[in-house]
C-alpha cells in the first residue's frame, strides 16, 4: 500500500454482517481497496450498541447478526469490499470469499435515499435486506421502507447487488454529483431488480460459504497459472446455482438503467440515424425547399482527382462516421515508408530492458540496406532529445548519413520510447534513390561501427497509393479494430501491393494472416465510460488507396454476436475491449481507486502501445478451437472467459506493459486484488450473452454484430431526365410537387428530394441532378407526382441500373416516363371494400366482389369446431408478380409438422399461403409441404421484379430454435422464393440453402430495400436485423441476426412492438402497442427524427397515435410516399370497433376507414389495401384458412 492509499480521505462506517454459517471464532478480514481490516464477532454488548445506532437491526435475531466492523471507508471513490477468511489449498495459503459489497460514499447514499423517499411511488413495502424479517417488522408496526443506515448491513442481498453492479452496463465509477449516480443505479435499478426477482439473494444465502469457491487458476492450455515470482494464481468460481440465477435480475436491472432518463449521458445515449440525404439535388423546373439540419457533407465530397463518397451515412452500432472525406493523391515522386511499434514482448526480438538502456545511452543505430548494398546504405544513431525523465516518454533524434560515397539516398525518421519503456514507436521515410527492395534494421554499436543486429523491419514503396482520411467517433463501450479491403470494378477483392503495415510487426503473423484484409487503426470509445468522462475527439483513420481500387470496404470488428465472426477483423478489438472496458473498471473498483482525475483511464484507452501488447495473449481468437467455436456458436462467452483467465499473469507481472502500467498509474498491488475475480466477472458478463438472454435485456455491445461494414465508393453524379406521359404530352396538371427517390440494392444513404412545381402546364422534360452519390451495386429511380392534398397524380420508375458513370463520372438516365393517373370522381373520402377471397370445390379460390366487408372479429365464435384459427401473423404483397401471401396458426391443416416424413396432423401449427392478386387466385396457389411448430412467416418486396430475381422470402421454422450445442443448424431460416408473373412459388423447407437465420422465433418480418431483413419480437421488445448475404449458405453456417432496442419508454427503446414497415425512403417504422406510438428507426436500430413535432421545433422520432386510451393497435403499413396506415380496435367487440387510421408522412392525422374487421394489413404501390381477416373459410382439402380482402383507395374530392 502506497502513501496515497494511507492518506486518502475516509468516512466512518459501522458495518454489520449477517454470517450465520460462519463459526464465531473464525478469523475474518474485510478487504477495502488495498487495505484490510479485522472483522470482529458480535457479543451481547456490541449488538446492543449497534441496534442503538441503527434501529432497524432490532428486527434481526442474534443468530443472524454475527459480526461487525467500525472502520474508515473511502469517501472519494466507490469500491468493491470483500469479506474473506483464510483457508489452505493443497497446503498453500489462500482466501475464501464470504461476501462482496459495492461501497458508495455516504454523500451518494444520502442523495439516492432522498430521491427514493421523494418519489410518488415506494420502491418496495419492506426493504429487500429486511424481507426475511418481514414478520417481525409487521408485528412491531415498523413501516420505514428505506431505513437510515441500511447500506451498512451486509448479507446475501449486498453480495447479489455487488455481482450485478460489476456488469459493464451497470458499473459507474464517476464522482459527478457526490457519487449520486452510482448510488442511484444501486438503489433504483439493481435493488429494485433484485426485489422483484429474489431467487439470487436467496440462493446466495442458502449456500453460505459455497456460493463462491476459490481454486487454482488454469490457463487455456490446461496448466496452472503462476505470477512473475512463480506463485500459483488463484481464481474465484461462482456456484452453478448462483450463475444460473444471474440472468433474470441482471436483465431487469439493465433494462431499468437503459430506460431511465436520469441516466442519459451516463449509462446510455441516443444515436439518431440518417436514411436519406439530398446530395445537393437540383432540378430544371421545381424548387427544393430549404433543407435544415443536413449533414455537413451535403455540399462537397472528397477533394482531389477522384471523387469518393461514404455510401451509408447513418451511424452503425455506436460508430459515427463523418462523411466529410479528404483525399490526397499519390505523391509525384517515388518514396519509401515504414512505421512500426517495437514491443517488449515481441516473440523473436523483444525490446528488452537491456536494449532500452542501450537506446537511452545512444548505442542503438538504424541501418537502411538494399540487395546492392547489404552492409548498409544509410545509418543513423538514435540519441535522446533533452533530459531523460523517469515516467515520461523519450523522443529520440536520428540523422541519417550515407555509408556509401556519393549516394543520393536520404531518409528521415521519428522515434519515440514510451513512458513505460515497453515500446518504441517509429516511422521512417526515404527517397527513391534508396534503390530497389530496401530493408532496415536496428543494431547496437558505437558510432561508425556496424555492431550486431537487434531487430529487422521491412520498407515498402507505397508511393503509388493516394490517401483518404476519414474521422469516426465510437460512442459505445468497446474498442474496435478498423480493417480494410479493396474491390476492383467487378467487385473482386484486390490484394494490396506494397502495403505499409499499421499493426506492430510482432503481431502481424497472428492477426494479419489474411493477405486481403489489412489492419488500419484501433478506434477507442468517447463520451463516458463507466462514469468516467472521456474526450469527444474523433479517431482519424488514414486509408491508403491503390490506383486500381474502385471501392473501399471498411470493417469494424470487436465484441458482439450475430452476423459472422471474422478472425481477420475481430480479435484485436475483442482483446482490447476485455482489457480496457471490462477488466479496467473491475481493477479500479476492487482497488478502490478514486477517479478524481480521469487521465489514467483516458491514457490507457488511447495507449496503443500498451493495448497492442495485450493482444499477444489473444492468438486463440484467430485460429484453433476457440475461434471455430466462437464463429459457429455466435457466443462471445468463450472469448471473454479465456481472455480473463489469460490476462491474470499479464496483470501480475511487472515485466509486461500492462503490469507496469497498473503499478505506475494506479498502485502496486492493484492487480493482485482484482485478478482472482476476473472469472467471476466473466461469468457476470456471460449471463447476458446468448440470443435468448440478450432478447430480455438491453446490452448494446453484446447484442451488436461482431463486424459491421462501411463502404467508401467512387462517387458519381446522377443526371435524370423525366419525360411527360406520351398519351397526353404533359405532366399531371394537378401535381404541385414531385419527389425523386433513389433506391440501392446495397447499404447506402438514399438520395431523395422533393421539388415544388410552378403553375401548369408542364410539357418540357424535367432534368434532376444529384451530386456525389455512391457508386457500386445497382440503383433504381422512383418518381411520384402529388396534388396539393397528397393524392398521387402520376408516377414513374426506372429499371435496375448499374451505379456507375455512363459519361465520365456521371450516370445519365434519359427518358424516364411519368404516367399520369386519370382522376376518378368520388364523393367518398374513405377506403371501400371491393372483394374478398372465397373458396368452393368447384371454383377453388376466387375473388368474391362485395362492398360489404367481413364482420367476424377476434371474439366471434368460429363456425368449425375442428378448424380453429388461433393467430393471424402477417400479410404481404409483390406488385409486378401480382402475388399476395399470408401466414397464420390454426388447427385442421392436415399437414406433417416440421418434417415431411412424419404423419399428417390436425393439431395446432403455423402455415402460410400464396395466391395471385389477379382474376384467378389459384393460378399462383402455393403452400409449404409441412406446418411449423414455431411461427413461420412470408414477406415480399413490394417493388419486386416479375422475373424471379426479386428478394422475396419465407421463414422456414422447421429446424427449431438455434442451440450451439444441441441444434447448431437450427434457427428461423430465410428461404428465397422466386416470384414470377403467371408462375407459382415454391416453399420448399429444409433445403439447406439459407439466406441467414434468426436464432429464435420472432413475430414479424419485413424486407428493407437495402438488403436487410428486419423483425420484431413482441415479448422481448427487440428489433432484429439480418443483412442478406451475397449467396446462400448451408444451414449450419448461416449468419445470424443481431438485435437492437429493448423494453422502455424513451426513444430508441420499444414497448410491445406490434408491427413494422419500411418506407421507400429507408425508414423503419415500428408500431408500439405499449407506448401507443409509431417510432422511426434506421437500419442500425437508431431513432430517426422524422415526424413533425406537435410542439414545434425540430422533428422527433415518434408519432403519438390517435385515441390511445380506448384503442388496441393491431398493425401498420406504409405506402410509397410515406402515408401511414394503422389498424386498430377500439374498446368493444363488434366490427364497427375496427378501423384503419390514415396519417400523412409527417404524422398528421387524416381520416379513418371504419369496419375493417381484420388483424393484419398491407398496402401496394397503387395504394390498394389487403387485409387478413378474422373470417374463417375452408380451402383446398378442407384446409383451415382466413379470408383476405381487397380495399380500394378513395378518389380525390371533386
Amino acid at each position: 500500500m502506497n502513501a496515497a492509499q494511507e492518506s486518502r480521505p475516509t468516512e466512518k462506517h459501522l458495518l454489520n454482517f449477517i454470517q450465520p454459517q460462519v463459526a464465531a471464532d473464525s478469523e475474518l478480514v474485510l478487504h477495502v481497496g488495498l487495505r484490510s481490516f479485522a472483522v470482529r464477532p458480535h457479543d451481547a454488548h456490541t449488538r446492543r450498541e449497534a441496534r442503538a445506532e441503527q434501529r432497524f437491526l432490532r428486527h434481526i435475531p442474534d443468530s443472524d447478526l454475527t459480526h461487525y466492523l467500525e472502520a474508515g471507508l473511502p469517501s472519494d471513490a466507490v469500491s468493491m469490499l470483500e469479506l474473506a477468511r483464510p483457508i489452505e489449498i493443497d497446503g498453500r495459503p489462500a482466501e475464501q470469499t464470504l461476501q462482496l459489497a459495492f461501497h458508495v460514499p455516504h454523500s451518494g447514499v444520502q442523495s439516492a435515499a432522498r430521491l427514493s423517499r421523494a418519489s410518488a411511488q415506494k420502491l418496495w413495502d419492506v426493504h429487500p435486506k429486511l424481507l426475511p424479517y418481514a414478520a417481525q417488522l409487521a408485528a412491531e408496526g415498523d413501516s420505514d421502507w428505506m431505513p437510515e443506515g441500511i447500506s451498512n448491513l451486509h448479507g446475501s442481498f449486498e453480495s447479489a447487488q455487488a455481482l450485478l453492479l460489476a456488469h459493464p452496463e451497470l458499473i459507474n465509477l464517476g464522482t459527478k454529483g457526490d457519487f449520486d449516480i452510482p448510488a442511484y443505479i444501486k438503489n433504483q435499478c439493481v435493488a429494485v431488480a433484485l426485489s422483484r426477482s429474489g431467487a439470487l439473494t436467496e440462493i446466495i444465502g442458502s449456500l453460505g460459504e459455497r456460493w463462491m469457491k476459490t481454486e487454482v487458476a488454469v490457463g487455456p492450455d490446461g496448466q496452472p497459472l503462476r505470477d512473475a515470482q512463480g506463485n500459483l494464481v488463484y481464481t474465484r468460481i461462482l456456484h452453478t446455482r448462483v450463475a444460473a440465477a444471474l440472468p433474470g435480475p441482471l436483465g431487469l436491472a439493465i433494462r431499468l438503467a437503459k430506460d431511465d432518463e436520469r441516466l442519459r449521458g451516463q449509462q446510455w445515449n441516443v444515436q439518431y440515424g440518417v436514411t436519406t440525404a439530398t446530395y445537393a439535388a437540383r432540378a430544371s423546373d421545381g424548387s427544393a425547399p430549404a433543407q435544415e439540419g443536413l449533414l455537413a457533407a451535403e455540399a462537397v465530397s472528397a477533394a482531389g482527382p477522384y471523387k469518393w463518397a461514404l455510401a451509408n451515412r447513418t451511424p452503425g452500432s455506436g460508430l459515427v462516421m463523418d462523411p466529410n472525406l479528404s483525399y490526397a493523391p499519390a505523391p509525384a515522386n517515388k518514396e519509401y515508408n515504414t512505421s512500426d511499434i517495437w514491443l517488449n514482448n515481441d516473440k523473436d526480438a523483444a525490446l528488452s530492458p537491456a536494449v532500452v538502456q542501450d537506446l537511452l545511452a545512444g548505442r542503438v543505430h538504424v541501418t537502411l540496406s538494399t540487395p546492392a548494398y547489404p552492409e548498409g546504405l544509410l545509418r543513423a544513431h538514435l540519441k535522446p532529445e533533452g533530459t531523460v525523465e523517469a515516467g515520461k516518454p523519450v523522443t529520440l533524434k536520428a540523422e541519417f548519413a550515407g555509408l556509401v560515397a556519393g549516394t543520393k539516398a536520404s531518409a528521415s525518421g521519428s522515434f519515440r520510447l514510451n513512458d513505460l519503456r515497453t515500446a518504441l514507436t517509429f516511422a521512417i521515410k526515404a527517397n527513391k534513390e534508396l534503390g530497389a527492395s530496401p530493408s532496415g534494421a536496428f543494431g547496437i554499436g558505437e558510432k561508425g561501427e556496424g555492431g550486431k543486429t537487434l531487430r529487422a523491419f521491412s520498407i515498402v514503396d507505397d508511393s503509388a497509393n493516394g490517401n483518404l482520411v476519414m474521422h469516426c467517433t465510437n460512442e459505445w463501450l468497446r474498442h474496435l479494430s478498423a480493417c480494410v479491403q479493396y474491390r476492383d470494378a467487378k467487385g473482386q477483392v484486390l490484394a494490396p501491393k506494397d502495403w505499409s503495415d499499421k499493426i506492430p510487426s510482432g503481431l502481424r503473423p497472428i492477426f494479419q494472416q489474411d493477405p486481403n484484409t489489412k489492419f488500419l487503426e484501433l478506434v477507442p470509445p468517447v463520451r463516458t465510460v463507466f462514469g468516467v468522462p472521456l474526450p469527444a475527439d474523433p479517431t482519424r483513420i488514414v486509408i491508403p488507396v491503390p490506383p486500381d481500387a474502385q471501392s473501399i470496404q471498411l470493417y469494424f470488428g470487436g465484441l458482439g454476436r450475430g452476423g459472422s465472426y471474422d478472425s481477420a477483423v475481430c480479435p484485436v478489438g475483442v482483446a482490447v475491449t476485455v482489457v480496457a472496458e471490462m477488466a479496467l473498471p473491475m481493477i479500479i473498483l476492487f482497488a478502490g481507486i478514486a477517479i478524481t482525475n480521469s487521465q489514467p483511464v483516458v491514457k490507457l484507452m488511447a495507449d496503443k502501445e500498451v493495448l497492442f501488447a495485450v493482444c499477444t495473449v489473444a492468438g486463440f481468437l484467430v485460429a484453433g478451437g476457440s475461434a471455430t467455436y466462437i464463429g459457429v456458436a455466435q457466443d462471445s462467452t468463450k472469448a471473454i472467459k479465456d481472455l480473463a483467465i489469460t490476462l491474470g499473469p499479464m496483470l501480475l507481472s511487472p515485466a509486461t506493459a500492462l503490469g507496469q502500467y497498473l503499478m505506475q498509474k494506479f498502485a502496486e498491488g492493484t492487480a493482485a486484488r482484482c485478478a482472482p475475480f476476473f472469472n467471476v466477472f466473466s461469468t457476470i458478463v456471460s449471463a447476458a450473452v446468448t440470443a435468448a438472454q440478450l432478447s430480455q435485456t438491453i446490452c448494446e455491445v453484446m447484442s451488436s454484430p461482431w463486424v459491421f461494414n462501411a463502404e467508401i465508393t467512387r462517387a458519381i453524379d446522377l443526371d435524370i431526365t423525366l419525360k411527360a406521359d406520351e398519351r397526353w404530352h404533359k405532366f399531371p396538371d394537378l401535381a404541385t410537387s414531385y419527389a425523386v427517390s433513389v433506391v440501392y440494392d446495397k447499404g447506402a444513404t438514399l438520395p431523395r428530394q422533393v421539388f415544388r412545381l410552378s403553375a401548369p402546364p408542364h410539357s418540357k422534360p424535367l432534368n434532376v441532378k444529384f451530386s456525389d452519390v455512391p457508386a457500386g451495386g445497382r440503383l433504381k429511380i422512383y418518381v411520384f407526382f402529388y396534388a396539393e392534398n397528397g393524392w398521387q397524380a402520376g408516377q414513374g420508375e426506372s429499371a435496375w441500373i448499374d451505379a456507375k458513370g455512363t459519361s465520365g463520372s456521371t450516370l445519365s438516365i434519359a427518358g424516364l416516363e411519368i404516367t399520369t393517373n386519370e382522376v376518378p370522381l368520388s364523393g367518398a373520402s374513405i377506403y371501400t371494400h371491393a372483394s374478398k377471397i372465397a373458396y368452393t370445390k368447384a371454383r377453388g379460390h376466387f375473388w368474391q366482389g362485395s362492398k360489404d366487408p367481413p364482420t367476424a372479429t377476434a371474439t366471434s365464435p368460429q363456425p368449425y369446431r375442428d378448424h380453429q384459427i388461433q393467430r393471424l401473423l402477417s400479410i404481404t404483397t409483390a406488385q409486378r408478380p401480382a402475388m399476395v401471401a399470408y401466414a397464420w396458426q390454426a388447427t385442421g391443416l392436415n399437414q406433417p409438422m416440421d418434417d415431411a416424413a412424419t404423419p399428417r396432423s390436425n393439431q395446432s401449427m403455423y402455415t402460410l399461403q400464396n395466391l395471385s392478386t389477379l382474376e384467378d387466385p389459384d393460378s399462383a396457389y402455393a403452400t409449404p409441404p409441412v406446418g411449423f411448430n414455431l411461427p413461420g412467416a412470408v414477406f415480399y418486396d413490394v417493388t419486386s421484379a416479375q422475373d424471379g430475381s426479386g428478394r422475396n422470402f419465407f421463414v422456414d421454422a422447421s429446424r427449431g430454435d438455434f442451440d450451439a450445442e444441441k441444434n447448431p443448424a437450427g434457427g428461423m431460416h430465410l428461404r428465397r422464393v422466386e416470384l414470377k408473373y403467371l408462375g407459382k412459388p415454391d416453399f420448399a423447407t429444409r433445403s439447406n440453402k439459407s439466406w441467414g437465420r434468426f436464432p429464435v422465433g420472432i413475430d414479424r418480418y419485413v424486407l428493407h430495400p437495402q438488403g436487410v431483413v428486419l423483425g420484431v419480437s413482441y415479448k422481448s421488445h427487440k428489433l432484429w436485423m439480418l443483412k442478406l448475404p451475397a449467396v446462400a449458405s448451408s444451414d449450419d453456417l448461416a449468419a445470424q441476426a443481431t438485435m437492437a432496442g429493448g423494453e422502455g419508454k424513451r426513444e430508441g427503446l420499444l414497448d410491445g412492438p406490434r408491427a413494422l414497415a419500411v418506407g421507400l425512403d429507408g425508414r423503419v417504422l415500428v408500431l408500439e402497442g405499449g407506448n401507443d406510438r409509431i417510432q422511426a428507426f434506421d437500419l442500425e436500430g437508431k431513432p430517426v427524427r422524422y415526424f413533425k413535432n406537435p410542439k414545434g421545433g425540430e422533428n422527433i422520432s415518434t408519432l403519438a397515435l390517435k385515441d390511445p386510451a380506448n384503442s388496441s393497435y393491431l398493425d401498420l403499413a406504409v405506402e410509397a410516399k410515406g402515408y401511414l396506415y394503422v389498424l386498430r380496435r377500439r374498446n368493444g367487440t363488434g366490427p364497427e370497433n375496427y378501423q384503419v387510421d390514415l396519417y400523412e408522412p409527417d404524422g398528421t392525422f387524416l381520416v379513418s376507414t371504419p369496419k375493417v374487421a381484420a388483424d393484419k394489413i398491407t398496402v401496394d404501390l397503387l395504394r390498394n389495401m389487403y387485409t387478413l381477416n378474422y373470417e374463417v373459410i375452408l380451402g383446398k382439402d378442407d384446409r383451415t384458412e382466413p379470408s383476405i380482402s381487397l380495399w380500394i383507395p378513395p378518389a380525390p374530392p371533386k
